[in-house]
């Protein structure tokens, strides 16, 4: 388990080594979560969670709501339908180089196993500019419900993020956050 931060992850698939993606979650969260709901509602959505860890996967273990509280059904579908997934995706962009490569005393090297054959550095890259592609419409459409929800949230700072929110936005742009077409950046 991962303390601190909004994620506060839940168990990772085994697949993950845990000490390779928590020291990522503070920064992504900061760098890729903050900015598109305010520090302030980022800072009340926290308090809020008062330390909870939510699973969601009840294959591992008893659903444990990250908002369980009767008044939290708008905090708890903000969390399962937007923000758990935002988190997730940031989190993984920003530890994806980290996990590729690693530092040790003989220098950065790419860990190399038995039975699979490492991607390198060039598929790195490649994942990252897919997750980028998903991060930015994690945090169009996090950031487009929020305002079109913003009573339900006191401490949103609507004024702050809901500039340009009724601007439609440009055709090119609205098929590379929903995924209609394979787009590059």
């Amino acid at each position: 388990m991962v303390n601190g931060g909004l994620l506060k992850a839940t168990p990772l698939n085994s697949r993950f080594d845990l000490t390779l993606i928590a020291p990522h979650i503070a920064d992504a969260e900061r760098l890729h979560v903050v900015p598109e709901i305010c520090e302030a509602f980022y800072n009340a959505l926290i308090t809020k969670k008062a330390g909870a860890i939510s699973n969601y996967n009840t294959s591992i273990g008893p659903l444990a709501k990250a908002f369980p509280g009767v008044d939290d059904a708008a905090y708890e579908t903000l969390w399962t339908k937007y923000l758990m997934s935002l988190c997730a995706w940031a989190v993984y962009y920003e530890a994806l180089p980290f996990i590729v490569m690693q530092t040790g005393a003989n220098g950065v090297y790419i860990p190399q196993t038995e039975h699979a054959q490492n991607v390198g550095v060039s598929g790195v890259k490649y994942l990252q500019d897919t997750a980028l592609r998903r991060l930015r419409a994690l945090q169009d459409i996090t950031k487009e419900y929020l305002c079109a929800n913003a009573d339900s949230f006191p401490a949103f700072c609507k004024t702050d993020i809901c500039t340009g929110c009724d601007d439609a936005a440009p055709e090119n742009d609205v098929l590379a956050r929903y995924g209609l077409f394979y787009t590059v950046d």
